[in-house]
């Protein structure tokens, strides 16, 4: 137990400094963000001249904005708000409202100040919704917790430690350069290795789960890189794409895409894998006599359900993420509809996991079919 303990901490002090390496790459920041609240509206009018250019409603607010955070906390600065009918940008703001606050650049106070009857340093971007977010996230935490006990509470930390390795070391290591499909591919299986010993510890059905996975993410990233490669497409089909190749043009944008393929199978393919090479071990525990044949058959016929149903969540996971594209099919022509890349990399990303699900049965029951047979348990691992 210390050494895998120690195993982990090594790992951690390996990937810290590969986010440290790669956060001095980033590009310098040329905005800076803090908390603010709207203290009082003091007008709200329609830009005329706006409005005939554009013939669409444009509305201008003047706010007095107070900061909440940062080098001028508790200041008070009155600001202009645009309202430009544009939803997917506007930030319609009332007295009370939290809200995101830019500056441009390296703020300088007395500089500000000078300005502060109408200052065109400082721009609402959006409003602060973190304190619903922090609530939501502890309510989860805390049912995990309630209802799935010391097991909820080992669930926990593997979600932690996996979102640590997606977050903090796969995610820099792509801004340093690395090949998104397999680096992917590695993070998940450490991802699986660690969270398959945090819950069954060190045994043959940890070891099975993870061989499984390892296997079915191989497939998986080579799946995904040939349907990309087949059906043409440059990797970005969405608004943070297009942001991200502004500040990263040099990225590889299609790896990136069916990197969040692969990553977006990972918690299925471990469910399905876990759960068949469990069932096996159980058999294999019942009838130590058994064969790799009746191991293997068993295993498979104890998943059939199991990987009905989890193919079903997946899809109707990417297929509700999709309402809106569903919504654009009524109105567009098919042969375009098909051939938008967001509608292609939706279908890939919901054909890819139900194909990685299916695929890990077989695989899972093989592998630990073997291992089953060749060490024999004694007793529930």
């Amino acid at each position: 137990m210390w050494k895998f303990l120690f195993f982990i901490l090594l790992l951690l002090f390996n990937f810290n400094f590969l986010t440290a390496k790669a956060q001095t790459d980033l590009p310098e920041q040329s905005s800076f963000l803090e908390k603010g609240i709207v203290t009082s509206v003091l007008s709200r009018t329609h830009d005329k001249e706006l409005e005939e250019v554009f013939n669409t409603e444009q509305i201008v607010q003047i706010l007095n904005v107070k900061v909440l955070t940062g080098e001028f906390k508790n200041k008070e600065f009155k600001i202009k708000n645009y309202i430009t009918s544009n939803p997917a940008y506007d930030v319609d703001v009332k007295t009370g409202d939290r809200v995101v606050l830019e500056t441009n650049d390296q703020p300088d106070v007395d500089d500000i100040e000078v300005k502060n009857d109408n200052t065109e340093d400082i721009n609402i971007i959006a409003k602060d919704n973190s304190g619903v977010m922090l609530v939501l996230i502890g309510l989860f935490l805390l049912s995990l917790l309630i209802v799935g006990g010391y097991k909820g509470m080992k669930a926990l930390l593997s979600l932690g430690v996996s979102l640590f390795l997606v977050v903090f070391v796969l995610v820099p290591g792509i801004l340093m350069g690395w090949h998104p499909i397999p680096a992917t591919v590695f993070i998940a299986v450490i991802a699986t290795i660690l969270t398959s010993f945090i819950s069954s510890g060190i045994t043959v059905k940890s070891l099975t789960t993870s061989l499984s996975v390892t296997a079915t993410l191989i497939l998986a990233g080579i799946f995904s890189s040939l349907i990309l490669s087949v059906a043409t497409v440059n990797g970005i089909d969405s608004q943070e794409f297009i942001a991200i190749l502004g500040e990263y043009p040099d990225l590889n944008f299609r790896g990136i895409l069916s990197s969040g393929f692969i990553i977006s199978t990972l918690g299925a393919v471990i469910t399905i894998a876990s759960n068949v090479s469990a069932n096996i071990n159980q058999i294999k525990i019942a009838n130590p006599d058994a064969g790799y044949r009746y191991l293997f058959s068993s295993g498979l016929a104890s998943a059939k359900e199991l990987t009905g149903n989890m193919a079903n969540t997946l899809i109707f996971a990417y297929l509700g993420n999709a309402i809106p594209l569903l919504i654009l099919a009524f109105s567009t022509p098919f042969i375009k509809f098909i051939n938008f890349n967001v509608v292609i990399a939706e279908t890939t990303a919901a054909i890819l996991g139900g194909v990685a699900i299916i695929f890990c049965t077989p695989i899972t029951a093989a592998i630990s079919a073997y291992f089953n047979k060749k060490y024999t348990q004694t007793k529930a691992s």
